[in-house]
């Protein structure tokens, strides 16, 4: 969302409550007491990548389907209690028109649209179970979300993060049926929309501070001033460029997708999504069959051309090597799927 639909109100209770492991952790147990059974997950789905890599585009994509639920905006500052708060809160932000968010990308956000707030879950429940707990719980987790709009829904998510519990959620999808998509998107785009969007958010943090702390309780820390990386595998993310260059994203690009799995088990699917935005509707039907979607293949492939496309006329790339080594590999991941 936009932090001009904030009131100071709002910041108030969103660092209150957002910041408060007791609250949140607190929270779900309600949740667990008002809905203590419920149906067990069904074919849930999980998009995950690289930011700026499509996953946004595909969550607004598949959640427009009408076969899905998903954590939305509305939901804040109690995700973790779809039960109780949507009740509560559905009498606030009535008839908001969907403006631009924040990334200034032209994807639309409004009260309702669906968003990953899967982290609130991690930082204050997940992160502090066993395996074998945690399957239990976040499966109950995604059930609360699944039914919270009513009975029949699939849950999805989009979590950029949970590129790190890749082999997690695949033991998940194992025990429900789940689908992960991950979107593969050109190197040099994802590169340079990441830069920007590192500049945007230390510009917009500078201006309001709100904007880090709030991205910060939602575990968004992908840009900004709160940048921090994500670590796959047992080797830390080192760069060799200052994040002011796009060589820097280029290297997290390779670093991240270098340690993808080439997993052969039918949950996990990896998409080219430059394929998908230059040809829809030839290339959206693999990946809705992959999630158990039959859908009008024409409407959506409508909603893939709203995001503007990435402006590559300014870059100006000082090793033509990192983007080979870069291109190399997206070319074996969906030569390969």
């Amino acid at each position: 969302m936009s932090q001009q639909q904030y009131s100071g109100l709002d910041r108030f209770l969103h660092k209150l409550v957002l910041g408060s492991k007791v609250i949140q952790s607190t929270s779900f147990e309600l949740q667990q007491l008002i809905a203590p059974k419920l149906p067990k997950p069904d074919r849930p789905v999980f998009v995950v990548g690289m930011a700026r890599s499509g996953t946004t585009t595909l969550l607004n994509l598949l959640f427009a389907t009408g076969e899905f639920e998903s954590s939305r905006y509305r939901d804040l500052p109690l995700p973790l209690v779809p039960a109780f708060w949507r009740k509560i809160h559905k009498r606030f932000h009535q008839g908001q028109s969907p403006i631009q968010r924040a990334h200034d990308d032209g994807i639309l956000v409004s009260p309702d649209s669906p968003e990953a707030f899967e982290e609130i879950y991690w930082d204050n429940i997940g992160n502090h179970h066993s395996e074998k707990e945690l399957v239990q719980s976040f499966s109950y987790y995604i059930s609360s979300i699944a039914g919270s709009s009513g009975p029949g829904k699939r849950y999805i998510s989009k979590n950029n993060n949970n590129i790190t519990r890749l082999d997690l959620l695949e033991k998940v999808c194992k025990e429900i049926n789940g689908a992960i998509i991950i979107p593969i998107r050109d190197p040099l785009k994802t590169a340079t929309s990441s830069l920007r969007m590192h500049q945007r958010f230390i510009a917009m943090q500078e201006e309001d501070p709100f904007v880090l702390e709030y991205m910060n309780l939602l575990g968004h820390r992908e840009f900004g001033k709160g940048l921090q990386w994500l670590q796959v595998g047992s080797k830390a993310f080192q760069p060799s460029y200052p994040t002011t260059e796009v060589e820097c994203w280029l290297e997290y690009w390779i670093y991240l997708h270098s340690a993808i799995p080439q997993v052969s088990s039918v949950h996990c699917r990896m998409v080219d999504f430059d394929a998908i935005r230059s040809e829809p509707l030839v290339n959206l039907k693999p990946m809705l069959k992959s999630c158990g979607v039959d859908s009008q293949y024409t409407q959506l492939a409508e909603m893939v051309t709203q995001e503007p496309p990435v402006k590559l006329n300014s870059v100006s790339l000082k090793s033509q090597e990192l983007l080979t080594s870069a291109q190399r590999l997206k070319n074996h991941y969906v030569n390969n799927d």
